[in-house]
């Protein structure tokens, strides 16, 4: 391993360390040497940096700013003089004022100078009187010749001379930025021009070629043995060498893009983390899970098999008896009509012969009304069977009655052998143990299909899967796979929904109605209770994230609410716990009606509080309820249309807020206070701006006030997502219930990234250069990646947002799909000269503007009275200059801001370079101000092309001065032509030490 001085040591033999300051024999400083190092520094640096470019021109658009507010200023001056000009002002006769000011001044003067002692107070004396009037008179006569406004102006006179030396210097100073500005424009072009490789070549190109000729030289003169002496260094300088080759010698001047090839893809590792694969369900709130269609299939990473999921069927709408039939056999209930059936030895029958139900689905309520069959006798009942057909008979079909037992043992099947009497034996499958499961000898056995559908007494039991059961009369047929249940005595009577696919979404409940007293007698008798009720409940994302978790810890589940109506406020009610208010603004206003038409008035009221389209609410005053949209708002005024017409009042009380219109299974949001959680909507409310809720809110008001609230209202989502924090995480979802949760039968999704690893090393790759991904079009990206970081050697790039991880990246390939890096700064100035030459393509940045300027000037320089028009005409000539230089003009005028030059150049800005800090530093160090200059312009070629004399104005002029005398000036009076036409023998340059301090202390 080489030693970080060994590196230093060779780096130094090719790459220049610092800047030489030798002298000649003489002692004089070889100031051509030092330029040659600052030049070849100043390639290194565009070399090794290809930003410093983009931040030349970017300190060259700071620059021409600064001389564009100059330009601003004289523009203004030069309006400023036109508004002057074209001022009426009066012929000053009298002095007479400014005269006896002057001497009243002398007296004041004389007065003082003779006083002794302590002088009383001046502006009682008569003569300052008299000083006062006149100045007074002459501010208020003479002196108004030049006030305007309240300012001190010009004198038409004094602008009418100023003019045309203002004109010429707005002239020459808009030459130079258009100059300027043209520079900027062609910068890049210019910079791509120049050989930057052959200045490098003559340094450290030159010195790494030395070097190896050097040890080449060196090896062949000596001996195998003894060249293994010198391999270290050797290799140590050839390595050094390579290196400086990569990074000098490729110069392909600057491109918008970076020259890339190959395949790119996502990338991570232990450091480079990916984001799991998520897929956000694409339908909320409520899922309608049935038996049967309840398996969910999640398929994590590529090459994994799939997780089976079982979702639990949502609660169907069920209504349990309290009172279970008759134990006797046969069992059943009492039912009567008030005549039969008559009991023994007299008296009255029962009448409990009617069953009232009431089906509701969102806010559709039906009422069914069931006659019961009536008893026999006292001992012969009503089997609960019977009791069931007579409902069944009278509800819709997604409502059945049926008995039921409580509790029930077994549902399952058995098979059933045939049998020439009425007993037989029911085996069930072998993982059955009847007595295990409780099964007792005494039970009934229900057989609800088949050709032996009926209700059977269980024997015994035979063996652990097989029992014995028992008919009163006939035979069994053999029966396989028989659907049965098996409970003890004293069956109950069940009323449920039997639909889940309509009934489920539409929430449908069941509630027990007793209009009369027959009825409420029936329910008693079969045990319901009057206003009970049940309600079919869709799982909710909760429920189902719930049950998932239970089953596997490979995949992440959870509940995600999309908010739907945000920044809204909530307010309880005190009268309905269930129910919530929205608005968006509440007062007070006058109400008048033009019959359903609504006008409120308040001062209050204005187009930043309520908006055309909004629901208003009336919730006091003459009517209450009555809800509108609203149409126009106005200052202090608003305008509804109101679902009906109404009374006018001097004074309502009213909400205004967004149209809610809430579903089913919505969640209400309230964030703070007492109520903070989230709350499952019933659906909409008693206005449009209330919604009904599922549970209560905890608290409804303080005092007599009712609570308010931040509340939003939104749906909810699940979020399935992998764990994997690779490039390999995926997840699919599939199976009978992935319909529950997305629209297509099976939905994946690859994670994301923000690494992609591209094929080659990053050379001049910065933060904010853009990774452009091309689909379909080669013209407009489909996807646009900002960079991050770059890791060059890696190589790999970190962009936002991130990328999927599946993606492949082509890059260097047409036609699309591929994939190239945009250098932002290369963009960015592609954007800056496209404005700059739109700007130099304006009538104001042409020569024959200002010709034709005179046209509008010369009219006020030339009369002593010029007319308003033509005053206005010079103004609105510079006016339209101002709008094409400024921000402020465009807009004063009209005009697109984007369009100016000042939009142009604070629009443009390039991260810093510090090394070209550093060497603009030194330029200014060494005074070379014209190199500096030129380069701060852009003029990249004649930066790079200076002598050592060119590089300061000074010296350039001594270089002029020197031509001079060497060229034109006489030096002898014989033989002046050997002087010019002669062959020069030596020429030398003197320092000029006034200029030159170079060698002074601390240089």
């Amino acid at each position: 391993m080489y030693r970080p001085e060994e590196i230093q040591a060779a780096v130094e033999k090719l790459v220049r360390p610092s800047i030489r300051r030798p002298v000649d024999a003489l002692g004089a400083r070889r100031t051509d040497v030092s330029f040659d190092d600052l030049q070849e520094a100043a390639a290194g640096v565009f070399l090794l940096h290809p930003n410093a470019p983009y931040r030349v021109i970017f300190l060259g658009a700071q620059r021409l700013r600064e001389a564009l507010a100059a330009e601003v200023t004289l523009l203004q001056q030069v309006l400023d003089a036109i508004e002057a000009a074209g001022r009426h002002t009066t012929p000053i006769t009298d002095l007479s004022s400014l005269s006896n000011a002057t001497a009243a001044l002398n007296e004041i003067e004389a007065v003082s100078a003779n006083r002794a002692g302590a002088s009383r107070n001046i502006a009682r004396t008569a003569a300052y009187q008299r000083f006062d009037a006149n100045v007074a008179a002459f501010l208020a006569g003479p002196a108004a010749n030049i006030r305007a406004g309240g300012a001190i102006v010009q004198t038409p006179e004094q602008a009418r001379r100023a003019l045309p030396g203002l004109v010429a210097d707005l002239r020459e100073r808009h030459v130079a930025i258009v100059r300027a500005a043209t520079y900027l424009a062609g910068a890049i072009d210019d910079y791509a021009s120049v050989n930057l490789p052959s200045l490098v070549a003559r340094g450290t190109l030159g010195r790494s070629r030395s070097v190896l000729t050097a040890h080449t030289k060196s090896m062949a003169t000596v001996s195998s043995d003894a060249r293994l002496e010198k391999l270290r260094a050797v290799t140590l300088d050839v390595l050094a060498t390579r290196a400086v080759l990569k990074a000098f010698g490729s110069f392909s001047g600057p491109s918008e893009f970076l020259p890339l090839s190959g395949v790119g893809r996502p990338y991570s590792d232990a450091t480079h983390l990916a984001t799991p694969a998520a897929l956000t369900s694409e339908k909320f709130n409520a899922y309608a899970i049935m038996a049967g269609e309840n398996v969910l299939e999640i398929a994590l990473d590529e090459g994994n098999p799939p997780i089976a999921l079982i979702l639990p069927p949502s609660t169907m709408a069920s209504l349990d008896g309290g009172t279970p039939e008759s134990e006797g056999s046969p069992g059943g209930f009492l039912i009567g009509d008030g005549t039969n059936p008559i009991p023994p030895g007299g008296g009255t029958a029962p009448k409990n012969n009617k069953f009232v139900l009431d089906v509701s689905a969102g806010r559709v309520s039906t009422t069914y009304t069931a006659n019961l069959t009536v008893s026999a006798s006292l001992t012969a009942l009503t089997p609960v069977e019977q009791i069931a057909q007579d409902l069944n008979a009278a509800l819709p079909p997604g409502v059945r009655a049926r008995a039921v037992f409580v509790p029930r043992r077994y549902a399952g099947t058995v098979d059933v052998a045939a049998s020439s009497g009425p007993e037989t034996s029911a085996t069930a499958s072998p993982a059955t143990d009847f007595g295990a499961i409780g099964v007792l000898a005494g039970d009934l056995l229900s057989v609800s299909a088949g050709p032996n559908e009926g209700l059977f007494r269980v024997q015994g039991i035979a063996s652990p899967r097989e029992l014995r059961i028992a008919r009163d009369t006939g035979v069994f047929l053999a029966q396989a796979a028989a659907p049965c249940e098996i409970g003890p005595r004293g069956r109950r009577l069940r009323i449920a929904c039997v639909d889940p696919k309509s009934q489920l979404p539409a929430a449908t409940t069941l509630t027990v109605r007793a209009p009369d007293d027959v009825a409420r007698a029936g329910e008693a008798t079969l045990g319901f209770v009057p206003g009970l009720a049940s309600e079919c409940s869709p799982s909710t994302p909760g429920d189902v994230t719930d049950r998932i978790r239970e089953q596997t810890a490979a995949l992440a589940v959870n509940v995600q609410y999309l908010p739907l109506v945000e920044g809204t406020t909530g307010r309880a009610s005190r009268t309905n716990p269930f129910q919530v208010a929205f608005f968006t603004y509440t007062g007070s206003a006058s109400a008048v009606f033009q019959g359903s038409v609504l006008t409120l008035v308040s001062p209050v009221l204005t187009p930043d509080v309520v908006a055309v389209g909004q629901r208003i609410v009336l919730r006091a005053g003459a009517n209450p309820g009555l809800s509108g949209t609203i149409t126009t708002v106005a200052q202090g005024t608003l305008t509804a249309t109101m679902v009906a017409p109404g009374a006018s009042s001097p004074k309502v009380l009213f909400d205004v807020g967004p149209d809610l219109a809430p579903q089913a299974h919505q969640t209400v949001r309230v964030t703070g206070g007492p109520n903070q959680g989230d709350y499952p909507v019933r659906g909409p409310g008693d206005t449009p701006l209330d919604i009904a809720l599922r549970r209560s809110l905890l608290v409804v008001g303080q005092g007599a006030e009712s609570l308010t609230f931040s509340a939003s209202l939104g749906n909810t989502a699940i979020v399935f997502a992998a764990t994997s924090r690779t490039t390999a995480s995926r997840v699919e979802v599939r199976g009978a219930a992935a319909s529950l949760f997305f629209v297509a039968p099976a939905t994946a999704n690859y994670g994301t990234t923000a690494y992609v690893r591209v094929p080659q090393p990053l050379r001049g790759v910065s933060v904010g250069d853009l990774l452009e991904v091309y689909a379909d079009d080669y013209q407009s990206p489909s996807q646009l990646f900002r960079i991050e970081d770059a890791e060059s050697q890696a190589p790999i790039l970190r962009i936002s947002p991130e990328i999927r991880s599946n993606t492949t990246l082509r890059f260097g390939e047409e036609p699309p799909p591929f994939a190239r890096v945009r250098f932002a700064r290369g963009a960015a100035f592609a954007t800056l000269e496209r404005r700059l030459r739109t700007w130099l393509a304006l009538p104001s940045s042409n020569p024959s503007f200002f010709t034709d300027l005179h046209r509008y000037i010369n009219p006020l320089t030339a009369s002593a009275n010029p007319t308003a028009t033509q005053v206005g005409a010079a103004r609105d000539r510079l006016a339209a200059l101002l709008a094409d230089l400024t921000l402020v003009g465009a807009t004063t005028r009209g005009a697109a801001p984007t369009a100016t030059l000042e939009f142009s150049l604070t629009s443009y800005a390039v991260e810093p370079v510090a090394a070209l800090d550093t060497l603009l530093r030194s330029y200014k160090e060494k005074g070379a101000d014209r190199a500096s200059d030129l380069l701060l312009q852009g003029q990249f070629s004649a930066f790079f092309g200076l002598s050592v004399d060119d590089a300061s104005y000074a010296g350039a002029m001594q270089a002029r001065m020197r031509e001079v005398v060497q060229q034109d000036v006489s030096l002898r009076k014989t033989d002046r032509a050997d002087v010019v036409q002669g062959r020069s023998i030596v020429t030398a340059a003197s320092p000029d030490y006034e200029q030159d301090v170079s060698d002074s202390a601390g240089q």
